[in-house]
C-alpha cells in the first residue's frame, strides 16, 4: 500500500492511498506536476504551492524521469587551469563537490595518461576513489555525473527514512 500526502501553501492536507505505483504515480504527478522539484524527501511544485511526501514507495519511484533530468540540469564541469572544478548546482564554492584532473606524479610532476577525480568536503570524498584512472576526461567526468547521481538519491532515501523514524 502506497500513501502519498500533499500539502498546500493555504494550508490543505490530503493523505491519499494507492494499491498501485502506477496510480499513486499519477495521482502525485496531477497534483505537483512530472516536472516537479524534488527536495530531500519532498517533491514540490514548480510554482511552489503543493509539496507531496510518499510512505511505501521513494520518490524515485514517483519522478524517476524528473529526478534523473534534475541531476543532470545541476551537474557542471568547469575548467580552471589544468583541472576541471564539479559542481552541484550554481557556480559557487559551496556546490564544488569534486575536482577532475590529469593524474601525475607527486615527486617528478610527470603526467601519467589519464585522468583521476577528488571527491570534496560534504562526504563526497568517501564516494570517490582518488586512485580510479580515467582514460579521458570524458569517462572521468561520466563516472563523476553518475556518482553524483548515487549520492542524491542516497541522501534523499536517507532522509525519507529520518522522515519515516520520526528523525
Amino acid at each position: 500500500m502506497i500513501k502519498l500526502y500533499f500539502t498546500t501553501l493555504d494550508g490543505i492536507r490530503k493523505t491519499k492511498t494507492f494499491k498501485s505505483l502506477k496510480g499513486a504515480r499519477k495521482a502525485a504527478h496531477d497534483w505537483v506536476g512530472a516536472d516537479a522539484d524534488i527536495g530531500t524527501g519532498y517533491a514540490i511544485s514548480t510554482d511552489g504551492v503543493v509539496r507531496v511526501t510518499c510512505d511505501g514507495c521513494t520518490l524515485n519511484d514517483l519522478f524517476g524521469a524528473a529526478m534523473a533530468k534534475k541531476t543532470e540540469e545541476k551537474f557542471m564541469a568547469i575548467r580552471d587551469g589544468r583541472t576541471y572544478k564539479l559542481y552541484c548546482g550554481t557556480v559557487c564554492p559551496m556546490n564544488l563537490f569534486a575536482v577532475a584532473y590529469q593524474a601525475y606524479d607527486n615527486v617528478t610532476g610527470d603526467t601519467y595518461q589519464g585522468w583521476t577525480l577528488k571527491g570534496i568536503g560534504y562526504g563526497y570524498e568517501d564516494w570517490m576513489d582518488g586512485s580510479r584512472r580515467f582514460t579521458t576526461l570524458q569517462y572521468a567526468l561520466g563516472a563523476a555525473r553518475e556518482t553524483f547521481a548515487a549520492y542524491w538519491k542516497y541522501c534523499g532515501e536517507e532522509a525519507e527514512a529520518e522522515r519515516r523514524a520520526g528523525c
